[in-house]
């Protein structure tokens, strides 16, 4: 080789080596946290039941209201914190998988530390400005929920149904309350499967027999609260129905019913201190829509309707 060659070959090394050492040296590129993250804000309103023929539309009785087994709960962070439960004494593992499990969870901790997934936002971060002024102007409209969260939005299958529930309180129930879905493919889609029910006190009077409202899921922990092993259908023993319906069946004593001149087994008034608030009608909405992110959509119902809106979240404050 001469010594041209030598000096041309060793110029275009030096010119090289920054390059090569650069691709020795990169580092992985950082993963996006929010990937998928979207703000999404749902207001569920009802409509006045004013007396009309359109009002007295005939609701099906025969309905199966169940929660899914995977839910998720919307996380109130003025709530009081439940207490965490100790976490079982497991044997430590090899110290090397250890560490690189801490770091793992220290990175995810530190990206997510600052917007939690479900929890919900203060009204100053909202999406739809004066959506609730609108709403009240609307003669015969009441707003039974209004809220924004972020949320990572995932396909059909994997992505947890959320616990909705709103409107005034009736004992242990709401007015509304049942589950919205959403989820993610080539377009964003919203499930709902929610119930609205109106309430009567109860005096003894007899009404229509509508099906037992299910009992709402509880949350298992404040951030992950999926309920994948609880068994929400499992039938009530006929010793507990019993119970619930305020009394309790007797050979020696049938039920001679009431009707306000034989008490019968109501003697006690138990069956009113028990149930102070009957069902007086149980309307449902159950749809699925297809939706476009940034818009603001509106799901139209006879006694209900929802406006919502869903926005990609980067990260930032508010997206918009």
């Amino acid at each position: 080789m001469t010594y041209f060659q030598r000096n041309t070959f060793a110029s275009v090394l030096l010119i090289l080596s920054p390059g090569i050492f650069a691709q020795e040296t990169a580092l992985p590129p950082v993963e996006n946290p929010y990937e998928n993250w979207y703000q999404v804000e749902m207001l569920i309103f009802k409509r006045a039941d004013n007396g009309s023929d359109f009002d007295k539309e005939t609701w099906p009785k025969s309905l199966s209201l169940a929660y899914p087994p995977k839910v998720q709960h919307l996380i109130d962070p003025n709530a009081p914190e439940p207490q965490q439960p100790e976490p079982l004494q497991q044997e430590p593992p090899v110290a090397e998988e250890q560490a690189s499990e801490a770091t793992e969870h220290a990175l995810a901790d530190a990206a997510l530390s600052k917007h939690q997934p479900y929890t919900l936002l203060e009204k100053e971060r909202f999406l739809i400005e004066n959506v609730e002024r609108a709403v009240a102007r609307e003669r015969g409209l009441k707003i039974l929920f209004h809220q924004s969260w972020l949320q990572p939005i995932a396909g059909l299958d994997d992505a947890p149904a959320l616990i909705i529930n709103g409107g005034e309180k009736f004992g242990e129930h709401s007015e509304l309350e049942g589950s919205v879905k959403l989820s993610l493919s080539r377009y964003l889609h919203i499930h709902t499967d929610l119930w609205l029910t109106q309430f009567v006190a109860n005096y003894g009077q007899k009404i229509d027999h509508w099906p037992d409202l299910p009992t709402q899921p509880q949350a298992l922990q404040p951030v992950d609260m999926a309920l994948e092993d609880v068994d929400l259908n499992a039938p009530l023993t006929s010793l507990n129905a019993d119970k619930a319906a305020g009394f309790e069946l007797s050979m020696e004593q049938p039920n001679q019913g009431f009707d306000g001149n034989n008490m019968g087994v109501f003697t006690d008034f138990s069956y009113m201190t028990e149930r102070p608030f009957l069902i007086n009608e149980i309307i449902t909405l159950t749809q699925k829509r297809r939706m476009r992110s940034d818009e603001l959509h509106y799901i139209d119902h006879p006694r209900m309707g929802i406006l919502i809106k869903i926005s990609a979240f980067s990260g930032s404050e508010k997206s918009q």
